[in-house]
């Protein structure tokens, strides 16, 4: 498994879960059945599937920008806007 170092290299829902595990802003890690929620150091609460195999690309978007949103990720804005 290679290691995760920014939120932009997570492409499996398994990469979220490695990256968030070791974000220390992140606290209130919780699964139940296949998905994963997380809070971070803003209010609200990133949920996203722990399933085998890569995400679609809209779905990880979608997952970055709400991790970003509680806190959960340093990324520049000329990144988030290449992705879009």
């Amino acid at each position: 498994m290679c290691k995760i170092k920014t939120i932009d290299d997570c492409k499996s829902g398994r990469d979220f879960a490695q990256y968030v595990g070791k974000h220390p802003a992140a606290h209130d890690i919780r699964q139940s059945g296949s998905h994963m929620c997380v809070k971070g150091s803003r209010p609200g609460t990133a949920v996203f599937p722990v399933h085998d195999g890569d995400m679609p690309g809209g779905t990880r978007k979608s997952v970055i920008k709400m991790l970003l949103l509680i806190g959960l990720g340093i990324f520049l804005i000329v990144l988030l806007f290449a992705l879009l």
